[in-house]
């Protein structure tokens, strides 16, 4: 004795399988991230740093949640900061999530310019 139809039951595991597909791609969607480039420019406008080396531009948005931390260039050890020390001439290395190609970041340290 059957309960559906083929064509029924089909349909049911179909739309199970897209709902467990469309759930396993919203767990994936925050994909953890780091960038370590020299600051390009400083928008605070729009809350973002524009990070370069080479040709390569890298988008960071920066947020009321974002950590800032100075890095001595003498030591390993960090101080609090803010965005308002990051200065086109320094090194930042940021972490957070990637939000297509733009890194959300939640921590960022400034150090002193590397590699010019």
């Amino acid at each position: 004795m059957r309960i559906f139809s083929k064509p029924t039951g089909l349909g049911i595991v179909f739309t199970v399988a897209l709902t467990l597909s469309a759930t396993a791609a919203d767990t994936q969607k925050a994909k953890t991230g780091r960038v370590s480039l020299n600051v390009r420019t400083i928008n605070k406008d729009t809350a973002e740093v524009t990070l370069r080396r080479g040709t390569a531009d890298r988008i960071v948005i920066v947020g009321g949640n974002t950590k800032f931390n100075r890095q001595s260039s003498t030591s390993a050890t960090t101080t609090p900061s803010s965005i308002d020390e990051v200065n086109a001439s320094n090194y930042m290395t940021c972490t957070g999530t990637w939000d297509g190609a733009k890194l959300a970041a939640s921590q960022c340290t400034i150090s002193s310019p590397r590699g010019r």
